[in-house]
């Protein structure tokens, strides 16, 4: 025994032999009794324990404390919503230009207060695609990642705060969360590209760590077959541990920031509302506010509802195969629809926008730890042992149960079209939940939804302008690839430096706007458009920062571009994921290196481009 002792003291520090202390005296300390801590192995796992406990929220002891709880609760089906009242929470429906233009009125003077969260921890694994999802080219039209157009989107929103409030500099900071699996894809891939444009410092990767894993109910931590640690993802919730963790969130109060916006890694179209949630907030004096869309009921989404017992009242996110059995005992008995036809509750899509202040005073009172869920499955009726191994989750939608009773948390509602598109699913998946008339979640789906949002935008800011537009909806003919179809409007892609906010786009327009189907429209920089413009064809125009570009009774035809499918094993991996490609015939092309036709010559023929174009 005196050589076993010894052996630990000269392989273990002072404070690794106290942390091995305190694991002998805690819920996990049956690990012990798979491998013995004067052994090499078990002097190698404490050694990991040692270096994983601060990267845990709470600790590695508090993290086990709080399992045991969890799941004494879980064994015990203790329900926690047992004995809550469902009710319709606060929050506003914003219906059409006029409510966001409103909004918006109230949320653009606030863009030089605002920080920005992306989580960004998976992989493409499941769409068939070997990286990051961000690193994805979201749309063939401007070939642009995902990553770039978050970037692209805030740095618009960035110059916007600055020449509005007259400041010298306004920076506008972005945190993005990645996992083991993406940190090192995301650093290359802003290296590669110079933070797209970002300055130095202005973007912040946090890594996400993973959490024990857990084998029985004590908890026991669970181990691989070489003894060391295993370990499972604790969930997206971490994405507000590590803004405490990190001191980030705390260090962007200090600076005078007061909004923070979290969104997901493959949606850009939040940011062409965000100006408008932003102004929602501000009237409402939300301290955390949820994007959300109409929901039917049943609808495999998550509600914002409001749960109120006889001590307190929560407007939380419940999941969609909750939110179903709270409602059985209300007048309503079930998930049901309201006169609309649609569920009361509004759908959940993940992106929040809290006060910066309040989520820093909620992460400060419990040291950055999220609430947590388990969900084990048990081998038997005792329910002490697992058939695989768990671990705590947590959710970052979960912030109000953090928050204070002075914290207002409320809802901002929009068509979906105009917020939400998502990347989940691989050709054969999607395929069968279009079949199974499921949303495909696809990347032919998502490149749709951003060209069809585009094209909206721009037709309500014609009609909101005094103008008319024709041909700016999507095509009632479908287009099919490997067997997902989709109405597929005009190629519209307008920059965010073009128009950050619905209110900046309608100030672009001064004439009609006349659209051929399929026709490219892609605006980049300040550009206005002055006389209209008429389009068959494609019309690419681009200004750099400090050009101004005035198109004047434009008229362009041209061969133009157009989808063509596409396979093969020697295809780009962003095109192999969609089953087509983008075939780029004749276009006019107006930029500071040329105002000409750039495609094959020998169209140049069928080509017609009238009205004036200046450039200063």
């Amino acid at each position: 025994m005196g050589v076993c002792v010894f052996f630990i003291v000269m392989a273990l520090t002072a404070g690794e032999q106290a942390f091995l202390e305190k694991l002998q005296a805690s819920p996990t300390k049956d690990i012990f009794e798979q491998v013995d801590p004067a052994s090499p192995e078990g002097i190698a796992l404490v050694k990991q324990l040692v270096a994983m406990d601060p990267d845990i929220p709470g600790g590695l002891l508090g993290y086990l404390d709080r399992a045991k709880k969890l799941l004494e609760d879980s064994a015990n089906s203790v329900n926690p919503f047992e004995g809550c009242k469902v009710e319709v929470p606060q929050g506003v429906k914003v219906a059409g230009p006029d409510d966001v233009l409103e909004t918006e009125a109230l949320g653009l003077p606030e863009l030089s207060k605002c920080a920005f969260c992306l989580v960004a921890g998976g992989l493409g694994e499941r769409l068939g695609y070997p990286g990051i999802k961000i690193g994805i080219a979201a749309d063939l039209a401007s070939d642009r990642v995902f990553l770039q157009m978050y970037c692209d989107a805030i740095l618009a929103l960035q110059a916007r705060a600055q020449a509005a409030a007259g400041i010298a500099e306004v920076v506008l900071p972005l945190a993005i969360m990645t996992s083991g699996d993406t940190h090192a894809q995301t650093e290359e891939l802003l290296a590669a590209n110079d933070n797209f444009g970002m300055a130095p410092g202005q973007i912040t990767l946090m890594k996400q760590a993973k959490v024990p894993a857990l084998m029985d109910s004590k908890p026991t931590i669970a181990l691989n077959g070489d003894k060391t640690v295993a370990t499972k993802p604790h969930g997206h919730g971490d994405v507000h541990s590590l803004l405490y963790q990190t001191g980030i969130a705390k260090k962007w109060v200090q600076e005078g920031r007061q909004w923070l916006l979290f969104f997901q890694d493959t949606n850009p179209l939040v940011f062409r509302v965000f100006p408008s949630v932003l102004g929602v907030s501000v009237k409402n004096d939300f301290a955390m506010n949820s994007l959300t869309v109409p929901r039917v009921p049943k609808e495999a989404l998550g509600s914002i509802a409001c749960l109120r017992s006889p001590e307190s009242a929560i407007t939380i996110n419940v999941e969609y195969n909750i939110i179903d059995s709270l409602l059985k005992e209300t007048p309503a008995g079930g998930d049901t629809a309201d006169e609309s036809g649609l569920s009361p509750f509004p759908g959940n899509i993940n992106i929040l926008l809290l006060k910066l202040p309040s989520l820093v005073a909620a992460l400060d009172r419990t040291e950055g730890v999220m609430p947590e869920f388990v969900n084990p499955k048990y081998t038997d009726a005792t329910k002490t042992t697992f058939k695989s191994a768990t671990r705590l989750e947590c959710m970052m939608q979960d912030v109000p149960r953090l928050l204070g009773p002075q914290d207002k948390v409320g809802f901002s509602r929009y068509d979906r079209q105009s917020c939400f598109t998502c990347v989940k699913n691989c050709l054969a998946d999607a395929q069968a939940k279009f079949v199974g008339g499921q949303p495909p979640e696809s990347m032919f789906t998502c490149e749709a939804d951003i060209y069809a949002d585009n094209a909206r935008l721009l037709k309500e800011a014609v009609t909101a302008a005094g103008f008319t537009s024709t041909g700016l909806e999507p095509n009632p003919k479908a287009t099919t690839f490997l067997g997902i179809s989709q109405n597929l409007a005009p190629f519209v892609v307008l920059y965010p430096s073009f128009a950050p906010s619905f209110t900046d786009l309608k100030d672009r327009i001064k004439g009609d706007f006349k659209i051929a189907p399929g026709s490219v429209l892609i605006v980049e920089g300040d550009v206005t458009f002055e006389g209209g413009l008429e389009l068959d064809g494609a019309l690419v125009v681009k200004m750099k920062p400090g050009q101004k570009c005035v198109m004047k009774g434009t008229k362009v035809k041209t061969a133009g571009w157009k989808l063509v499918e596409a396979s093969g094993d020697d295809l780009p991996d962003h095109l192999k994921i969609r089953g087509y490609a983008m075939e780029k015939g004749l276009a006019k092309i107006v930029s500071s290196s040329t105002n000409d036709l750039v495609g094959d010559d020998s169209l140049k023929g069928g080509a017609v481009v009238e009205g004036e174009i200046t450039i200063e």
